[in-house]
């Protein structure tokens, strides 16, 4: 993850935890690639928000400078 977007990241984990899972996926390694691929991943950091389906619901590619659109559509998830 870019040394901007983590603290981000990070501070959305700790603000939402025990309601949300933050994954962290290296995409040089196997299983990263492969989600890449799935996931049309074209630009890192990439973060996708899934439902509890597995749907992706939200996607943001590039720079995170703002966590507001993450956290009101994981917010919103949550309220469903």
């Amino acid at each position: 993850m870019c040394t901007v977007s983590k603290p981000i990241v990070d501070g959305l984990e700790t603000e939402l935890q025990g309601r949300v899972e933050v994954l962290r996926v290296d995409l040089l390694g196997e299983v990263g690639r492969a989600a890449a691929r799935q996931y049309g991943v074209r630009l890192v950091p990439t973060l996708l928000l899934f439902d509890g389906a597995g749907n992706v619901v939200a996607r943001h590619e590039g720079i995170l400078l703002d966590a507001r659109a993450i956290r009101s559509a994981a917010l919103a998830l949550l309220e469903r």
